[in-house]
């Protein structure tokens, strides 16, 4: 798995995904991404998903997540 995660990237398995998410949540952002499009920022990605914007900020300023459309 390359670092960091593209979470609007064509992933189609939760553990593409990075390990700090786990499958649960992986899956979570893959059925909301298929079912509405892709995340436009990492706020929305938290909003859509329900993660706390606190943890999506630390993912992105970690450099373990990208939200890019």
């Amino acid at each position: 798995m390359a670092f960091p995660t593209a979470v609007n990237d064509q992933i189609t398995a939760a553990d593409e995904l990075i390990a700090d998410l786990g499958p649960l949540v992986g899956n979570a952002i893959i059925t909301e991404r298929n079912k509405n499009g892709p995340f436009k920022n990492g706020v929305d990605l938290a909003t859509r998903v329900g993660l706390s914007q606190k943890l999506v900020s630390e993912l992105e300023a970690k450099g373990l997540i990208t939200v890019a459309v």
